[in-house]
């Protein structure tokens, strides 16, 4: 896939395709993201906001935040992920893009319970939840039960347990 990935990167570059550019791109930086490379993800995610720019392509920058914020997050550098996370979600929000939105309110909410704030983390997986049964995103709802899970015991636990599910 990376191989793949990357002739069709020269490829858009030889025809000036930048918004697909930057989306084969994050591609990238997801594969090196689940492959816990997180150096080469880094690298890839930078690279996306580099051919983003500020205002070019609102969603694609988002994405890319948000896929820096996670390598952030795997890092613990709690503020840096907080801080893209945050922009991520607000581009999402301001161009309507709803599982881009409840994707971010989920990685906000890793990052509250990486950050031991419980009480944040739960009410963050509530909006995740609620904007990601909306429009139906029944493998993110999972990934949204799988953070419950991590969370823990009592009332709340089992209901947090059962999204998604």
């Amino acid at each position: 896939a990376e191989r793949l990935l990357t002739e069709a990167l020269a490829i858009c570059g030889d025809i000036g395709a930048r918004r697909l550019e930057a989306q084969l791109r994050y591609r990238v930086g997801e594969l090196h993201f689940e492959r816990q490379d997180l150096a080469a993800a880094e690298a890839a995610f930078r690279a996306v906001l580099a051919t983003t720019g500020d205002t070019e392509d609102p969603v694609g920058r988002a994405y890319a935040l948000l896929g820096l914020g996670r390598v952030r997050l795997a890092h613990r550098d709690l503020p840096a992920a907080e801080a893209a996370l945050g922009e991520a979600l607000a581009l999402m929000q301001q161009t309507g893009h709803r599982l881009g939105v409840g994707q971010a309110r989920l990685a906000l909410a890793e990052a509250a319970l990486e950050a031991g704030n419980e009480a944040v983390a739960v009410s963050r997986l509530e909006d995740a939840d609620a904007t990601l049964a909306q429009i139906g995103a029944a493998i993110w709802r999972g990934r949204v039960a799988e953070v419950g899970d991590r969370l823990g015991c009592g009332r709340k636990g089992r209901e947090l347990r059962s999204w998604g599910r």
